[in-house]
C-alpha cells in the first residue's frame, strides 16, 4: 500500500510522537510512505536552511529520504508577504497550494505501487474485477491544516482516515477565542463525518468522534519497547546528568513543560517533599503555550532541567531513573484527549510509574483510586497492575515513595510485558488489520440490474452489500496478516498452515483439505478437495503462483455450485500485495444471511 500521511508536527521534530512512530514503521513493513509535514513558513525555510537543515537536494525538491521507503515532503509558503488586498493573497496562497498538490502528485507517481490497477476476466457472461490491492491511503494527521479540504479532494486515495491524537479545541490557542473554537470543533467534526475510518488515542477522543462516524476505532498510544528496554548508559551517566553521590534517588520526567498540561505547582511539592531526591525534567519549554514560569523550580537546589534531548539519547536517561511521574494537569485537554507517549516507554524500561487520574490509564493501576468502570475500549493488556493512580497532589507525593518501596524483579518485569504488548509495532499491527478489513468493504462490487457491475472503481458502499461482511472482514484481517508475516515467496502448504493456526486462534471453525463429491445427476463421478470451508458459509481458496489464471475462477464458481455455499475467497500470495476475489453465488442474492453473520461482529 501508499501511505499519504498529511501530518501536524514536522518529521524530524524532536519530541517523536505518533505520527513518525507510525509512518517508519509503515515504512520498515514495505509499504511507500510519502510524510507531508505542516507547511512553513518560508522565514522559518530561511532560518533552516541557515542551520545546516537542508541540504542542496533538499532545497531544489522540498523532500529528503530518511529511510527506505519514506519520503518526507516539506510544502513551504510564500516568501514574501502580500501588499495587494484580501482577494490577490487569497489567490497567491491559492497559487502555492497548487503548486504543492501538484508536487506530491508528482511524488506519488514515482512510487512503484501507484496507482491502483484492475484487471477484469468474463466467466459465464460475469465480469468479476479483480483488484492488485495496490491502495493509497490518505492519513490526516493535520485537521488545522489550511486548504485541507483542497488537499483531500485533489490527492488520489481509497481510503481516507482520521488519526485524532489530542483534543484540538483545547489547545491553548483557542482558550479566549470562542470563533476559532468553534471552527476546529466544526471542522473536526466535519472531517470525521467524511473519514473511511477514524482512529483515536484516548477515551475521550473515542466518546466524541464516535458520534459522527460509526467506523471509529480506540487505538491508544504505544511505546518505543525495543528502544526502552534496560539501555544502560554508555560509558557512564548520560551527558547533562549531574554527578550525585551514589544511590541517591532519581525522579524522572520527559517531555513539553507547558503550563496547560503539566502541573507545575505539583513538580515543586514533590521536589520541596523529597529535598534528599533529584528530580531531573528532560524536554523543551514552552512548545504549545507561552513560556512557563520556572523561577521557583530553577531555585530548587535539587532540580535538574536539562532541557531538550536528542531522542536516540532518551533510553540513557531513563535508565538513570529510579521512578518515572507524568504530573499532568486535569484539564479539558489532559481529561478529554490524552495519552501519553512516554508512559509504555517508562514501562518498557521497567519504571514504577505515578500518574494524575487520567481516563487513559483504566486498567493499569495497582491503585485504589482507579475505580472507574471499564470499557471495551480499553487497551489490550487492561488490568494489569503496572502504574499507581494519584487522586490529587498529596497523594502523587505520597505515590512516589511507595512506589519506589514497593518496586521488585517481579513488577518491573509485569511493567515491560504490558510495554511488550502495547508496542508501536503491535499497535501498527492493529490498525493495518482494521485498514485491510475495510479495504474489503471499499473494494466489493456493486449490484446493479440484478447483477454485478463491471467498474474498475473503488467505490465506497455501506457493508450492507457485502454478503457476510463480518466473517468476511475477520477472514480478510487473518489472511493480510499471514501475508505481512510471511512474504509473497512460499509454497502453498506453508500459507494453509499458517492460515489454520490463525483460525484457531481467532476462535473460527472450519475444515481444512475437505473434500466435496462431484455429482453428475446425482451419482458421484468424482471428489475434489477445497482448501477450507469456514464456518460452513466460506470456501478460501489459496494459490501462490504468479499471476491469477482464468480457471481459477472457474474452479471457484464450479465449486459454488457444487456446495452451494454463499461465498468463495480467491486469494494468491505470490505478489508483493495480497491478490483476492471473492466470488458470490448468484443463488444467495437477496438471502438474508444477517442472523449467521451477526456471530461474527
Amino acid at each position: 500500500m501508499v501511505f499519504i500521511f498529511l501530518s501536524n508536527q514536522l518529521y524530524d521534530y524532536p519530541l517523536k510522537t505518533n505520527k513518525w512512530h507510525v509512518a517508519t514503521r509503515m515504512a520498515a513493513l514495505g509499504h511507500d510512505v510519502l510524510f507531508v509535514d505542516p507547511p512553513i513558513r518560508f522565514r522559518k525555510f530561511v532560518k533552516q536552511v541557515f542551520q545546516g537543515r537542508w541540504p542542496l537536494r533538499r532545497i531544489l525538491t522540498f523532500t529528503y529520504q530518511p529511510q527506505e521507503n519514506l519520503t518526507v515532503y516539506t510544502p513551504v509558503g510564500l516568501p514574501i508577504a502580500c501588499p495587494f488586498g484580501h482577494l490577490v493573497c487569497k489567490k497567491l496562497g491559492a497559487l502555492n497550494q497548487h503548486f504543492h498538490l501538484w508536487r506530491i502528485k508528482n511524488l506519488l507517481s514515482n512510487f512503484r505501487n501507484f496507482p491502483i490497477s484492475s484487471i477484469q476476466y468474463p466467466i459465464f457472461g460475469i465480469q468479476y474485477p479483480v483488484s492488485s490491492i495496490q491502495y493509497s491511503v490518505l492519513w490526516v494527521y493535520h485537521v488545522e491544516m489550511e486548504g485541507l479540504e483542497g488537499f483531500i479532494e485533489k490527492i488520489p486515495h481509497d481510503l481516507l482516515i482520521y488519526d485524532c491524537v489530542d483534543n484540538y479545541p483545547a489547545f491553548p490557542r483557542y482558550r479566549d477565542k470562542p470563533e476559532l473554537k468553534n471552527w476546529i470543533i466544526e471542522r473536526e467534526k466535519w472531517l470525521a463525518k467524511k473519514a473511511d475510518l477514524v482512529f483515536t488515542t484516548a477515551p475521550g477522543l473515542q466518546e466524541k468522534l464516535s458520534k459522527f462516524n460509526k467506523n471509529t476505532f480506540y487505538v491508544g498510544n504505544a511505546g518505543d519497547f525495543e528502544r526502552f528496554l534496560v539501555q544502560p548508559a554508555v560509558g557512564g551517566k548520560p551527558f547533562g546528568l549531574a554527578t550525585k553521590p551514589e544511590g541517591l534517588i532519581k525522579i524522572g520526567f520527559s517531555g513539553a513543560i507547558d503550563s496547560y498540561k503539566v502541573n507545575l505547582p505539583l513538580l515543586v511539592k514533590i521536589a520541596k517533599s523529597y529535598p534528599d531526591y533529584s528530580l531531573v525534567l528532560i524536554g523543551p519549554t514552552g512548545v504549545a503555550d507561552d513560556e512557563p514560569n520556572l523561577k521557583e523550580l530553577e531555585s530548587l537546589p535539587n532540580v535538574q532541567l536539562l532541557g531538550e534531548k536528542p531522542y536516540e539519547e532518551m533510553p540513557q536517561y531513563f535508565s538513570q531513573f529510579d521512578v518515572y511521574i507524568i504530573p499532568y494537569n486535569l484539564n479539558e485537554y489532559t481529561v478529554g484527549g490524552c495519552f501519553p507517549v512516554k508512559f509504555f516507554d517508562a514501562l518498557a524500561s521497567g519504571l514504577p510509574t505515578v500518574v494524575t487520574n487520567l481516563p487513559c490509564y483504566r486498567g493499569y493501576s495497582n491503585s485504589p483510586n482507579d475505580t472507574r468502570i471499564r470499557s471495551n475500549t480499553d487497551q489490550i493488556s487492561s488490568n494489569r497492575e503496572v502504574c499507581y493512580i494519584a487522586k490529587d497532589d498529596g497523594d502523587f507525593v505520597k505515590l512516589i515513595k511507595v512506589a519506589l518501596e514497593e518496586n521488585s524483579a517481579e513488577k518491573i518485569l509485569e511493567r515491560q510485558n504490558v510495554a511488550r504488548e502495547n508496542s508501536w509495532d503491535r499497535k501498527v499491527e492493529k490498525m493495518l488489520e482494521i485498514i485491510n478489513t475495510r479495504m474489503v468493504s471499499n473494494s466489493a462490487r456493486i449490484r446493479s440490474n440484478g447483477g454485478y457491475s463491471n467498474d474498475s472503481n473503488n467505490a465506497r458502499i455501506d457493508s450492507n452489500d457485502i454478503v457476510l461482511p463480518n466473517l468476511s472482514y475477520k477472514i480478510m484481517g487473518i489472511l493480510f496478516k499471514v501475508h505481512n508475516e510471511l512474504g509473497p515467496s512460499l509454497l502453498e502448504k506453508y500459507y494453509q498452515r499458517a492460515i489454520a493456526e490463525e483460525l484457531t486462534r481467532q476462535g473460527l471453525s472450519f475444515k481444512c483439505e475437505a473434500p466435496v463429491m462431484l455429482l453428475y445427476r446425482g451419482a458421484g463421478i468424482g471428489k475434489y478437495v477445497l482448501d477450507f470451508i469456514i464456518e460452513d458459509q466460506v470456501i478460501l481458496e489459496i494459490k501462490a503462483q504468479a499471476r491469477t489464471k482464468p480457471k481459477f475462477y472457474k474452479q471457484a464458481v464450479a465449486y459454488l455450485k457444487q456446495t452451494n455455499l454463499p461465498l468463495v475467497i480467491l486469494v494468491n500470495f505470490r505478489s508483493d500485495r495480497l491478490r483476492y476475489k471473492r466470488i458470490v453465488n448468484p443463488e444467495f442474492r437477496g438471502v438474508d444471511l444477517s442472523p449467521i453473520d451477526s456471530r461474527f461482529e
